[in-house]
């Protein structure tokens, strides 16, 4: 979801095209940005966070492992 859309649009239309050029919608994006590089500063300076947030990721697989849709032969090692 994102917050300078209007309600009940589909994504990948031609509305949400058009509101994404609006100033409200750059203000809306500058400011997801800063929550975004803000959060990321929390969790560098506290750990702990990142933990739990591991722990429940955890818990919410149920065990599943992770497959990447993306070809083996196309990955990168990072």
């Amino acid at each position: 979801m994102v917050a300078c859309e209007p309600v009940g649009t589909p994504l990948h239309t031609w509305q949400v095209v058009s509101t994404g050029k609006t100033s409200i919608a750059h203000k809306g994006m500058l400011h997801a940005g800063k929550v975004m590089a803000a959060t990321a500063i929390e969790v560098l300076h506290n750990p702990d966070i990142l933990e739990k947030a591991k722990i429940e990721l955890i818990e919410q697989r149920n065990g599943e492992e992770y497959v990447s849709p993306i070809p083996p032969e196309e990955q990168r090692n990072y």
